[in-house]
């Protein structure tokens, strides 16, 4: 067997994730383990929590959505995985359209209902609740998504006029309410 690119090797990890959550997600309801309350403690607290990637601690200090953005997603490793095109960057907002997903694909290839393919994708999108609500500046907003069965995605990313660290938020909150 070939070795994989590292580029390869992130689409295939971007595939193994979208079956996990389907899997996991699916046994915790048949055993009765509440679902919301499994995701906002095991993707998006634990990921607020675990935030100490080198690269995130840096960006901690960004002061606009543009920097965020090219400090988050400028490099992706894997652009067969996820096509995307900033439409709009200005020092207060990005807007994101993600044409290509590797976890929808993967949804889809599984031939999973629409319906459960949107409650997948806002299931995982917790974890980037979880990383982007450790940067008191920084508000992300998914109003339309690929697995909902839309075009595209269309992520926004904006400052925030007062820090979330001084609106008193409860931790999950966010990601329940926007997720």
């Amino acid at each position: 067997m070939a070795k994989k690119t590292y580029e390869e090797g992130w689409s295939d990890g971007l595939r193994i994730a979208a079956r996990w959550v389907h899997y996991l997600t699916e046994a915790a309801a048949e055993m009765g383990v509440d679902v919301e309350e499994l995701t906002d403690r095991s993707l998006y607290l634990k990921t607020r929590q675990n935030n100490g990637e080198p690269e995130l601690r840096a960006a901690k200090d960004l002061k606009d959505a543009g920097e965020f953005y090219n400090k988050m997603y400028g490099s992706y490793p894997a652009p067969e995985a996820r096509e995307h095109k900033v439409a709009e960057a200005s020092d207060e907002r990005v807007e994101v359209h993600v044409y290509k997903c590797a976890h929808v694909t993967e949804w889809e290839a599984l031939k999973l209902p629409r319906e459960r393919i949107a409650e997948l994708c806002r299931f995982l999108t917790k974890t980037d609740h979880g990383c982007y609500d450790t940067y008191p500046n920084i508000d992300i907003d998914l109003p339309q998504s690929l697995a909902q069965g839309c075009d595209c995605c269309i992520l926004r990313i904006t400052k925030r006029e007062t820090p979330l660290d001084q609106l008193g938020d409860k931790p999950g909150a966010k990601a329940q309410k926007n997720g």
